[in-house]
């Protein structure tokens, strides 16, 4: 639908809880089109106000009926007890004493969930202290779906805090984390697993405070290596979650995932590294397996760890990797790449792309690569600030990057670069300011309209619109041009003059737009929309004539008919004026006297100049541009005898 203030607007209905959906925008200006890919996740539960129970740890008996006045003693009593649509209140407490883990065995449905939640604000905790040391979770889901865990703070885990996953071939779906503090486990702290055959799907983990976990105080079994692991997971979102003190990955989506977001975390890296297990921030690995179309965004990490990893390391493939506006603060490695092609395997990564990124503080290597030319189809790096004492580091006989898309790139290195690329620049990058983590940019930054527009995320990292300027900024903040500036610019004596003689063969006629354009402050950009004849429209920017306030737009134009024209002039406020509409008609060659018909005429003044010679495209006469009036023109105006061209 159309909205008074001119945006496109739609709203949908009937859709699942709980679940991912994706949605395209297309948008055209008349002749550019711009394609963009979003995602969203309905709510993943649904409370049912009949089926609400209650666990008091203090007062309560698993006898009882489990209302709020004669509420359960025990959180597995609630699990072995609970169906679809039931919402379990958890009251104030610490809960230990169990020799398995908690365990649910039912699963909601699409409408009703079944949810686990904090009574109010009470701070409920589920201690770990006396599991049975295997490797599983302080909460341990299998095959279940439509399950929330929402609000509890869950400690002391001989391996993961919560754990979903997959057995025997069965799938786990649908599952929401929220809210929730995760501390003192041995291994990861949220482990969503699909093992073998079972897939997990459709899972949502968002604004959860996870530290000191992966500290390797027990390590039974096969744990995972991860903070928050996804794995073998399709549709999945990790937002809004803060990591710190923790000792290995934070946040790893690997072997077959599909179809998943990162966005929106902050994450600290400093004391990381146990047993010298990997310390990055964020890791997409394939592993083994096909991982695909997973979006990197608007994260932050710093401290003395790796900040954004991909990598194949048991020689699967990655295909459709997007990592935008994030931003690293740290004393490793920004960006990297990880070689591992000694292992047997495809390694392919195709499409993966790292755009609008900043690497500051200091940062060892800002972009780490050490796989091989045969790992990688259409690779980019774009539009990234890279702060820090080397710019680019390319292992020996390793990729080459010539081959790549590497372009529009900001860098401010101490050391050196083993590559610069294309369009880039050397400079400050003028943050606002870093120290307090505000990596804005100045007016003055070098930045500032220096980026490409070509895939540029149309939002940066603070949801502001890309771009403000008359060009996209490099690094992930754009610059927002803020004025108390309301005056429009002026746009005055605008004509058009063609050549003489008129022609629409290009390589004779021309046509110069012109006009003149002045603000109160500066102009930013003028540009001109044409449509032509046939609907087709062109967008440009106009050239200014140096030392004036002159604007002008030459071109040539082989179609014949009626044209029009508008200008829109911008200033640097970003206040924008539209000129009047203009309509101008190029006449065909074979209308000699451009009246609209082609008649006798014509013909006649073909007749006056029979014979004459002279250079090529001299005179509307010489119809074909022969330097010669002779029959051949006459026959081309007998063809067109009658028709009439102008409307």
């Amino acid at each position: 639908t159309d909205e008074s203030n001119g945006t496109k607007s739609c709203s949908i209905s009937g859709l699942s809880y709980g679940a991912t959906y994706i949605w395209y925008v297309n948008a055209t200006d008349g002749t550019n089109w711009k394609c963009q890919t979003y995602s969203f996740t309905t709510e993943g539960y649904v409370e049912d106000d009949d089926s609400n129970y209650y666990v008091n740890g203090t007062s309560g008996d698993d006898s009882n009926n489990g209302s709020l006045s004669s509420p359960w003693a025990t959180v597995q009593h609630a699990m072995d007890t609970l169906t679809a649509g039931d919402t379990v209140y958890i009251m104030e407490g610490t809960y230990v004493g169990y020799n398995t883990p908690w365990t649910g065995a039912t699963s909601g449905n699409s409408t009703h969930w079944i949810t686990y939640t904090n009574y109010e604000n009470d701070t409920v905790i589920l201690d770990g202290s006396n599991d049975n040391d295997s490797c599983d979770g302080v909460l341990w889901f299998d095959n279940q779906g439509y399950i929330r865990i929402s609000g509890l703070t869950i400690r002391n885990s001989s391996c993961s805090g919560i754990r979903f996953s997959t057995a025997g071939g069965s799938n786990t779906h649908n599952i929401t984390i929220d809210n929730c503090t995760i501390h003192n486990c041995s291994a990861s702290g949220i482990y969503v697993y699909g093992i073998g055959y079972g897939l997990v799907e459709d899972v949502l983990i968002e604004n959860n405070t996870l530290y000191n976990c992966e500290n390797g105080w027990n390590h039974a079994g096969n744990p995972p290596d991860e903070i928050i692991t996804v794995s073998n997971v399709r549709r999945f979102e990790v937002r809004d979650n803060y990591l710190y003190e923790c000792k290995k990955i934070s946040i790893d989506a690997k072997n077959e995932v599909k179809d998943g977001a990162i966005h929106d975390n902050i994450i600290n890296t400093t004391g990381c590294g146990v047993g010298g297990f990997g310390t990055s921030g964020i890791y997409v690995d394939a592993y083994d397996d096909d991982a695909s179309n997973i979006s990197v965004y608007n994260n932050v990490v710093w401290g003395n760890g790796t900040g954004y990893v991909i990598g194949t390391e048991q020689g699967g493939t990655l295909t459709d990797i997007s990592i935008y506006n994030n931003i690293y603060n740290g004393t490793g490695n920004a960006f990297q790449i990880n070689n591992h092609t000694a292992v047997g395997g495809s390694h392919l990564k195709t499409n993966c792309s790292f755009i609008n990124n900043i690497a500051a503080g200091d940062t060892t290597i800002c972009f780490q690569i050490t796989d091989a030319n045969s790992s990688f189809n259409n690779l980019t790096i774009r539009n990234n600030i890279l702060n820090g004492s080397i710019g680019i580091n390319i292992g020996s006989g390793q990729l080459d990057l010539s081959y790549h898309n590497v372009d529009h790139n900001l860098f401010n290195v101490s050391s050196y670069s083993s590559y610069w690329g294309s369009n880039s620049i050397n400079g400050s990058p003028c943050f606002v300011d870093p120290a307090n983590g505000d990596y804005s940019l100045l007016l003055n930054s070098p930045a500032v309209n220096n980026g490409s527009s070509v895939s540029a995320p149309p939002f940066d990292f603070n949801g502001v619109s890309r771009p403000q300027g008359s060009k996209v900024d490099i690094g992930a903040s754009e610059f927002e041009f803020i004025s108390e500036d309301t005056t429009l610019p002026t746009i005055s004596d605008t004509s058009i003059i063609t050549s003489n003689p008129l022609d629409t063969n290009v390589n004779f006629g021309w046509n110069n737009i012109s006009c003149n354009v002045t603000d109160n402050i500066a102009i930013d950009v003028v540009n001109i929309a044409i449509v032509c004849p046939d609907g087709a429209e062109i967008n440009d920017e106009m050239t200014k004539i140096a030392d004036s306030d002159c604007y002008f737009y030459n071109s040539s134009w082989s179609d014949y008919g009626n044209y029009s024209y508008l200008i829109l002039a911008k200033d640097t406020s970003q206040n924008i004026k539209y000129s009047d509409g203009f309509n101008f008609s190029l006449p065909p060659n074979w209308d000699i006297n451009n009246d609209g018909i082609c008649s006798i005429l014509d013909l006649t003044l073909i007749s006056n100049h029979y014979n004459e010679l002279e250079f090529n495209g001299w005179v509307r006469e010489d119809v074909d541009n022969n330097g010669i009036i002779n029959l051949l023109d006459m026959i081309l105006v007998s063809n067109h005898y009658q028709e009439s061209w102008y409307t």
